[in-house]
């Protein structure tokens, strides 16, 4: 009997962390955007598609809506596009991950009547988990920190992944 539950419990964490090594995954992002004291926060929103490259390791590539910050009366909205590579811990139903990559960002920023827009590339970085609800659907949170020019955005992000195994 001893031996039933045990191989039970095998099978069903090597199911869950087989699919957490996805071949090809995509999903959706929202949350809370911190632009520091002087801005505040807005909401963010944004959508990921990723594959996994080796077990422990995928590559990421998104677009990210970091919303509005507002000071003084000029309004700041924020947008970026991203590749990064995101290292991550294979647990049973959890993934654990770091992210680090580049991200091209376009900010518009205006004031009254007059309207500016600065552009540029700049390093992005986080951390997060996902639960695995399913073998190809999980849920998460993660903190991501977009470094703009000499400044930063917070992301904290609640997300919602589909995972394929094409294998």
């Amino acid at each position: 009997m001893k031996q039933k539950i045990l191989i039970l419990t095998l099978l069903a964490s090597t199911s869950m962390a087989a699919n957490a090594d996805s071949i090809l995954y995509g999903g959706v992002t929202g949350g809370s955007a911190h632009y520091g004291e002087s801005y505040g926060n807005d909401l963010l929103y944004g959508v990921r598609i990723g594959s996994g490259i080796l077990p422990f390791l995928d590559v990421e590539a998104g677009y990210m809506n970091l919303g509005q910050g507002e000071s003084d009366g000029t309004t700041v909205d924020t947008s970026t596009k991203f590749v990064a590579i995101k290292p991550t811990l294979t647990l049973p139903m959890v993934d654990i991950y770091a992210r680090a990559g580049l991200h091209q960002w376009d900010a518009d920023a205006k004031y009254l009547s007059l309207t500016s827009s600065k552009d540029g590339t700049d390093a992005m970085f986080g951390v997060g988990f996902d639960y695995f609800i399913s073998d190809y659907f999980s849920i998460g949170a993660s903190y991501t920190r977009y470094n703009i020019d000499d400044g930063e955005i917070d992301g904290y992000e609640l997300n919602a992944t589909f995972h394929l195994d094409l294998l």
